[in-house]
C-alpha cells in the first residue's frame, strides 16, 4: 500500500506537472492534497482544473480558507485590506466562480483508515489551526501539547514548506507496565515553494511495511525557466 501526500503547491503548475509525472512511475494507491494548492504562482485556475480532473481528496490550507472568503461577509481582518495582501486579492480576482465555490467547501482535516495499518490524520497546519505548523525545532513537549486532540498515531501536517519526520513517545503513565505509544508527525515539504533550500518539487510517499508506514521523501526537478 502506498499513499502520496502533496502540500503547498501554491499555483505552481510546472512543479505540479513534474510531480504528477513522477507519481505515474511511483504508482501510489491514493494521493491526498494537504492544502495551499493555490496562490503565489500565477496558474491557480490551471492547477485547480488539473487537480479536479485527477479527483484527489483535498483539505484547505490557510490560502484556500482566506481567498474563498474575500468579498464575502466572512472575510476578516487583516485580509480585508487589498493593499496589505495584494497577491491574495489578485488570486481571488483570477479564480472562476466555480473554483471559489469548491474552495469554500473544502474540509479542514481528513482521517484516513486502511485495513491492518495505522490511521493517518491529515491537517494543513496544527490541529484546528491552519495558520501555524509543526516546526522541526519544536520540543517534544510542545508538539505533544499541540496534538493532544488527535488519536491517530500518524499525523501529516504541512504549512511550513519544510519536510519533517518526528517521532514522539507518549508516557504510558507513572507506575504502569505499559508500552509507550509513539506518535509520528510528518511534513511532505512543498511542491511549489520549498523553504528548505532545495528548489525541487517535494512530496511524501507513505509505504506500508510490516503493518506500519515507512516515509519516502521525493524531490523532483522541473523547468525553473518556465516558472
Amino acid at each position: 500500500m502506498r499513499v502520496a501526500f502533496l502540500a503547498d503547491i501554491h499555483g505552481n503548475l510546472p512543479a505540479l506537472e513534474a510531480v504528477i509525472a513522477d507519481l505515474k512511475i511511483q504508482a501510489p494507491d491514493q494521493v491526498v492534497l494537504v492544502g495551499d494548492q493555490i496562490n503565489r504562482c500565477p496558474w491557480t485556475n490551471e492547477v485547480l482544473d488539473l487537480l479536479a480532473e485527477l479527483g484527489w481528496p483535498a483539505i484547505y490550507g490557510n490560502h484556500e480558507y482566506i481567498i474563498a472568503r474575500i468579498r464575502t461577509p466572512e472575510n476578516f481582518y487583516p485580509f480585508t485590506d487589498p493593499l496589505r495582501y495584494p497577491t491574495l486579492w489578485w488570486t481571488h480576482r483570477q479564480l472562476t466562480s466555480h473554483h471559489l465555490a469548491l474552495l469554500y467547501q473544502l474540509p479542514a482535516e481528513l482521517t484516513l483508515a486502511y485495513p491492518n495499518l495505522p490511521s493517518i490524520y491529515v491537517t494543513h497546519g496544527l490541529p484546528g489551526n491552519c495558520y501555524r505548523g509543526f516546526l522541526p525545532e519544536d520540543s517534544d513537549e510542545h508538539m505533544m501539547q499541540l496534538r493532544e486532540q488527535v488519536e491517530a498515531n500518524y499525523i501529516i501536517s504541512a504549512h511550513t514548506h519544510r519536510p519533517m519526520d518526528r517521532s514522539i513517545a507518549i508516557d504510558a503513565g507513572i507506575g504502569r507496565n505499559e508500552k509507550a505509544t509513539v506518535r509520528r508527525i510528518l511534513n511532505p515539504g512543498s511542491v511549489g515553494l520549498p523553504y528548505n533550500g532545495d528548489v525541487r518539487a517535494q512530496y511524501l510517499l507513505l509505504e506500508s511495511q510490516a503493518g506500519n508506514w515507512q516515509p519516502i521523501y521525493r524531490q523532483i526537478d522541473y523547468d525553473l525557466d518556465r516558472l
